[in-house]
């Protein structure tokens, strides 16, 4: 049995290049989709069907 994976919701704005790393790294997993990019309706939807919940912009732990 195959599961589809929710999009990773990104809530700040991505360069093309940082857009490309993510897609790379994540290696068809999972859709990147950007809130910024989208329109009122588009982003409640995208946060409807995001999986996992809010996360922290830094989510390692601080060095030094």
């Amino acid at each position: 049995m195959e599961f589809s994976r929710p999009p990773l919701v990104v809530a700040f704005e991505l360069s093309e290049t940082r857009k490309a790393i993510v897609a790379d790294a994540l290696a068809g997993v999972s859709d990147v989709v950007c809130l910024t990019e989208l329109d009122e309706a588009a982003r409640a939807e995208a946060l409807r069907n995001a999986g996992g919940g809010p996360a922290r912009q830094r989510c390692w732990p601080a060095r030094g």
